[in-house]
């Protein structure tokens, strides 16, 4: 993970070597201490996972939290909770989305779905809390049994207290990136998919 700042008119470039190996598609919250709390699946004490890495202003700090989690995203609330969304292929045989919550100091965690075999790839993932503090996260995921490269494109809430699925968009090709964004209670989504 190469991490940059921007305060103009330059820009800054430093590297986490508590990571033994780059990782793919970083996430990033600051809290209101100015830390800065750094999510990527990389390689620490040799095995491949997702990472937590703390920047506090001097130095940073790499904890290794799940194995196998390629894509994830992160989001804050008002009281520096932070929460993040990602997949954990179980070793290669299933898909599940998953949930972590830091208060702080400690980590708990959620299975928000779990496709067992029946699906393929977890293309993208994002997350955001709505105005009235409930999760939302948005997935691109290729059912194993669908044409080469159809994604469906699924939202999934706890605002009725437990994980609830939609669908909202099905059997688009290559949809492999996307983001949202929520504006009290909507959602405002943003994805690519090839024609």
């Amino acid at each position: 993970v190469d991490i940059t700042c921007a305060e103009p008119p330059s820009w800054t470039s430093d590297y986490p070597t508590c990571f033994e190996s780059t990782g793919n598609k970083p996430t990033a919250v600051a809290l209101s201490n100015g830390y800065l709390h750094i999510f990527s699946d990389g390689t620490t004490s040799g095995n491949r996972r997702l990472t937590h890495i703390i920047w506090d202003g001097s130095s940073y700090s790499c904890t290794g939290l799940a194995d196998l989690a390629y894509e994830c995203a992160a989001c804050v609330d008002s009281s520096d909770n932070i929460y993040i969304a990602y997949t954990d292929n179980d070793g290669g045989a299933q898909q599940i989305i998953k949930v972590g919550i830091y208060n702080g100091s400690t980590w708990s965690y959620e299975t928000v779905k779990d496709f067992g075999s029946d699906y393929g790839a977890i293309s993208s993932i994002s997350i955001e809390l709505d105005s009235n503090g409930y999760l939302h996260i948005i997935a691109g995921i290729m059912p194993v049994n669908s044409t080469p490269f159809d994604y469906n494109i699924y939202h999934y809430t706890n605002s009725s207290g437990s994980w609830q699925e939609e669908i909202i968009v099905s059997a688009i090709h290559y949809s492999a990136v996307l983001d949202f964004y929520i504006d009290g209670t909507t959602i405002h989504l943003a994805y690519w998919h090839r024609e």
